[in-house]
């Protein structure tokens, strides 16, 4: 049997992220007094303490850790399902989440909307951010249906459809000395700045194919989060980096940078649409993906 209620791990949520009894019932539109009640009635169903008081705010016990882990998920989960119910009363019959890699160029996302909004009204689709990491874990956990990726992936039971060929490139400032070699080898990375979205290595790209195929890895690696940090400090000339062409290839355009082949030997990958097995051809999955394959080879 459930012990704790929605409104239980609203409280908890509410309390983990503003720190305070007075934030959080501020924030729930409750009286701190009806607040700190949820709060022993939670703990008397559980049998644990999930607070303790550390100067003057409240923290997450052990146990507060966990349940805050499951009201995360649980409270995302019904407000998706809330948001997907309105767009229903809306007339919108199919909700399609798109999962993007933060490297993922956009370029052709206006003409996807579009080509939806013209073809398949009844369909609304959902961009969920930086999916690179684990993009087969996150389809097969539905955290979105479909996902372009460069490079290989091996997972029982996803479709995967190749949508372009590209190249990994290093990408400098215009000013930088690096730009002025026709193509660039590994040694010449030992001793600039190498700046990167993660330190964690995917599968088929720079750190695999490029660094340690040749037993080498750059002096000093900056972690700088997203794409668009890494190509301001790449623009500032602070380092360079390795990225697929087409993904920098909308950025360069007034920004300085310039990308050069790496050698001697090119680093290949290719770009594909990757979704659940198990959709029919005529779902609304399908469908995205059919006018997705379009708009991106155009």
């Amino acid at each position: 049997m459930v012990r704790l209620e929605l409104r239980h791990l609203e409280m908890i949520r509410a309390i983990a992220r503003g720190g305070s009894v007075s934030a959080a019932a501020e924030q729930l539109g409750v009286s701190q007094s009806a607040l700190s009640h949820r709060i022993r009635e939670a703990e008397r169903r559980l049998g644990l303490a999930l607070f303790f008081r550390e100067n003057r705010r409240l923290v997450l016990t052990s146990a507060g850790k966990r349940v805050m882990q499951a009201a995360e998920v649980a409270l995302g989960e019904v407000e998706r399902a809330e948001l997907e119910i309105e767009k229903l009363a809306r007339g919108v019959r199919h909700v399609v989440r798109l999962g993007l890699a933060n490297d993922t160029p956009v370029h052709w996302l206006p003409r996807l909307y579009q080509s939806l909004l013209q073809r398949e009204p009844e369909i609304d689709l959902e961009v969920v951010a930086d999916t690179a990491v684990d993009p087969a874990g996150g389809l097969e956990d539905n955290l979105f249906d479909l996902t372009l990726i460069a490079g290989p992936v091996a997972a029982p039971g996803l479709d995967r459809r190749p949508l372009r060929n590209d190249q990994m490139v290093a990408v400098v400032a215009g000013d930088h000395p690096l730009a002025r070699a026709p193509i660039l080898t590994s040694r010449q990375f030992a001793d600039v700045v190498y700046i990167t979205r993660h330190t964690l290595p995917e599968r088929g790209r720079e750190y695999e194919l490029f660094f340690r195929r040749h037993d080498m890895l750059p002096a000093r690696v900056i972690q700088a989060g997203t794409l668009g940090a890494v190509l301001e400090l790449v623009a500032a000339g602070v380092g360079v980096t390795i990225l697929p062409r087409w993904a920098v290839a909308s950025h360069r355009r007034g920004s300085g940078l310039v990308d050069r082949p790496l050698g001697p030997d090119p680093i290949a990958i290719e770009w594909s649409l990757l979704m659940r097995e198990k959709e029919l051809s005529d779902s609304a999955v399908s469908r995205v993906a059919n006018l997705l394959e379009g708009v991106v080879r155009e």
